[in-house]
């Protein structure tokens, strides 16, 4: 896990490459961490980055060490946190892209790295058939062991029916936002930004006070389709959001599946077309989907974990990680009620099993499935 200095210019280097990640990861791979980039002098920089003469200026100008330090502790003031790539909490699917940022930021309790993830996304202007399947195929595959971690955008529409259904059982789902995540948008949703991250989390890579520009939208969809194992498109018609996050996970060999509609339907245009250039496959229902996926249901009895003689503490504890795993202790206490003297018996006992261990960062995470 990285120190403090190394996620302080960490932070400082997402806001200089924040349109270029690219470049940022090919210097970080030549110099191997973000301390020995800013310890660098003028010209070794640019001999590094021969164009890059207004990205120099910005890493060599103390003002964005300053900035730095001020936007990690204004992050931590909100209940955030800083994720960087060699942190066991960061998306390992998102580690894969070239153009991984180097952190994100992070508010919530849920699991980045569950065993399967689904993003289920579509047009604003959704129909009530595309909100009442959105429903049904979010509810049926939170009925599945284990459940998907549920990933949106926490846009009108689509996006917004695939996380309020996850919030109806409190299952782990995920809003990716165009915005910081201090700027819930769009402002009507913040009642359910605020239940998301009881139970899942909004996460960003764009700084603290960014505003919902254009292009910070087709940005967050990049983000949305390289978390997914697979990308549902619910409705959406020819050009769309949803349409450039089925760009984005075709480009990276993501699962593609498309809900089809009547041809005569506006939002279920884009769909079809994809369905019909077999971009996507033909969303039938979702055991059809589970099967592909090759996503069996374990049940319960079948777990290798509560064939354990766990008592009701344990168990508490075990349940509660396997659907959000790597949580501190008082968020565990926080999420079963258990007291003070009857957590940590139940913790440390199952430390002495092998069955969670407590990281370096006091997170306490599964060891068995």
């Amino acid at each position: 896990m990285a120190n403090e200095n190394e996620i302080i210019r960490l932070c400082a280097l997402n806001r200089i490459f924040s349109n270029n990640y690219v470049i940022l990861n090919k210097l970080l791979e030549i110099t191997k961490s973000a301390e020995i980039i800013f310890s660098l002098s003028e010209k070794d920089i640019s001999n590094l980055l021969p164009n890059g003469k207004n990205i120099i200026s910005k890493i060599v100008d103390p003002a964005t060490i300053e900035w730095a330090k001020k936007e990690i502790e204004n992050c931590r003031k909100i209940g955030g946190e800083i994720l960087t790539r060699d942190d066991q909490r960061y998306p390992y699917r998102l580690r894969e892209i070239a153009d991984s940022p180097p952190i994100l930021y992070y508010k919530g309790l849920c699991n980045l790295n569950c065993e399967r993830s689904v993003a289920v996304v579509g047009t604003r202007k959704c129909s009530s058939y595309g909100a009442i399947e959105c429903n049904q195929i979010v509810d049926e595959l939170l009925a599945s062991n284990p459940k998907p971690l549920i990933i949106s955008g926490l846009a009108y529409g689509i996006d917004i029916c695939a996380h309020k259904s996850a919030l109806k059982t409190q299952s782990a789902n995920v809003a990716v936002m165009a915005t910081g995540i201090d700027s819930i948008y769009p402002a009507q949703h913040l009642t359910y930004a605020n239940e998301i991250i009881k139970c899942g989390a909004i996460i960003s890579d764009f700084p603290l006070n960014t505003l919902p520009y254009k292009n910070n939208f087709i940005k967050r969809n990049r983000l949305i389709a390289a978390l997914s194992d697979a990308v549902i498109l619910i409705e959406s018609p020819y050009k769309g959001g949803g349409i450039n996050t089925v760009r984005f996970a075709n480009e990276f060999d993501r699962e593609i599946y498309a809900l089809p509609g009547r041809v005569t339907d506006y939002n279920s245009q884009g769909c079809n077309s994809l369905i019909d250039r077999e971009i996507a496959r033909i969303f039938i229902n979702t055991k059809e989907f589970k099967k592909r996926m090759g996503w069996e249901d374990v049940s319960i009895s079948e777990n290798n974990l509560f064939t354990n003689n766990f008592n009701k503490a344990q168990r508490e504890i075990v349940e509660l990680l396997q659907l959000n795993n790597n949580l501190l202790a008082d968020e565990i206490a926080s999420a079963t009620l258990l007291g003070v003297g009857e957590l940590s018996s139940a913790l440390l006992e199952l430390e002495l099993d092998g069955i969670i261990t407590k990281g370096v960062d006091n997170r306490f995470i599964l060891t068995k499935k």
